[in-house]
């Protein structure tokens, strides 16, 4: 049986969301008084940065923004043959077919858990220091 998230690209995912926490913190370090605050910010903001790639990505995954791009690879093919340039096969009006045989094309699906799972665990840690805290 295939697992289903990556341990590895999991702690990779986990070390970029603390990445971005890292740069936050040193870019606005000596606004705050206390350095639990800015820990906090760190991680909501690391947090957040991976769970809305993720989200992103499986926005492209589903289909999101397929007829944008369907409609500007047809716009191109008409333009470039209005105006008698030579195109390859694959990038020929008749070969774009229907909106239908555009999205039915095998497409490699780019992985959306490890993104996911760690932006919630970066957000969630952050909202349990911030309730140690404050309580």
């Amino acid at each position: 049986m295939k697992r289903r998230v990556d341990a590895k690209r999991l702690l990779l995912c986990l070390a970029s969301g603390c990445g971005i926490g890292v740069v936050y913190a040193l870019a606005f370090r000596g606004r705050y008084q206390t350095a639990y605050v800015l820990l906090i910010d760190a991680l909501h903001t690391g947090g957040t940065c991976l769970l809305l790639l993720g989200l992103l990505r499986a926005a492209l995954n589903l289909g999101l923004f397929d007829s944008v791009a369907y409609g500007f690879r047809r716009m191109h093919a008409v333009n470039r043959r209005a105006r008698g340039e030579e195109m390859p096969e694959e990038q020929a009006e008749d070969s774009l077919g229907s909106y239908y045989a555009y999205r039915s094309r095998s497409r490699i699906r780019s992985r959306t858990a490890e993104l996911l799972l760690s932006g919630g665990f970066m957000v969630l840690a952050g909202i349990v220091w911030s309730c140690i805290l404050y309580l």
